[in-house]
C-alpha cells in the first residue's frame, strides 16, 4: 500500500507488483503514507483528517478530525483581520500503529489516538 504523488493510495499485489485498486478520492489533501491497522489502512491529510480505508478494495469507511481552527489576526491599513487556518492542524507524519490504536501526529503538537474496531 503506497501513496502517489498524486495523493491517490494505491495497492499492490505483493507477488506480481501489478495494481490490485487505487483510489484518487483525496487528491490534493497532501495525504500522509498508509498505516496498516487489521483490515484498514489509514491515512492522514493536511487538514487534520484521518481516513480510514477498507484495505481489501480501497473504500473510505470513515473519517475522523480532531480539527481546531486555529485564529490569527493581522492588522492592516487601520483594519483587524481575522482568519482561520486549519493547515497549522494538519498531519505531519504517517500514523503510527500499535495494537489497534492509531496514533496521529499534528503540525501544532498535538497526538492523538483512534481505536479501532478488530
Amino acid at each position: 500500500y503506497v501513496t502517489d504523488a498524486d495523493d491517490a493510495i494505491v495497492a499492490y499485489d505483493k507477488r506480481s507488483g501489478s495494481p490490485v485498486w487505487r483510489n484518487e478520492s483525496l487528491k490534493a489533501r497532501d495525504v500522509t503514507a498508509p498505516a496498516l491497522v487489521g483490515e484498514y489502512l489509514v491515512v492522514g491529510d493536511f487538514e487534520g483528517y484521518v481516513h480510514v480505508l477498507d484495505r481489501k478494495d480501497g473504500k473510505i469507511l470513515a473519517r475522523d478530525s480532531d480539527t481546531l481552527y486555529e485564529l490569527s489576526y493581522s492588522r492592516s491599513l487601520g483594519r483587524t483581520r481575522v482568519e482561520s487556518s486549519r493547515t497549522k492542524v494538519g498531519i505531519l507524519a504517517p500514523p503510527l500503529v500499535i495494537g489497534n490504536t492509531v496514533y496521529v501526529y499534528r503540525r501544532n503538537g498535538r497526538v492523538s489516538a483512534l481505536a479501532l474496531p478488530k
